[in-house]
């Protein structure tokens, strides 16, 4: 049995605002409990956004460093939030369902 959790690897670094967050968000969305998404950004304001998203979810991040310009993030799925629920992240609003 593979206990290793699966890794999806995100890299942002040239796409433009909001198209990255939005990238980021329905990644982030698509991966089951235990999953990790390791993100690269280049721009540090969409960087801030995806932290203050990753904090007021149940999902976790587990590493952060500099590569040079870049940040690499990797973020652990959280326990109970499975694919398909929303989760805000500032870019509008949506009715609570």
């Amino acid at each position: 049995m593979d206990t290793n959790p699966s890794l999806v690897q995100l890299d942002l670094k040239g796409i433009t605002w909001p198209v990255c967050l939005l990238t980021f968000k329905q990644t982030l969305l698509t991966l089951v409990t235990g999953e990790r998404l390791e993100v690269v950004i280049h721009d540090p304001e969409v960087a801030e956004q995806i932290l203050m998203i990753v904090e007021r979810s149940k999902d976790k991040i587990l590493d952060r460093h500099m590569e040079g310009e870049k940040l690499r993030l990797r973020i652990e799925k959280g326990k109970g939030a499975d694919p398909g629920k929303t989760i805000s992240c500032g870019l509008g609003s949506a009715a609570d369902s």
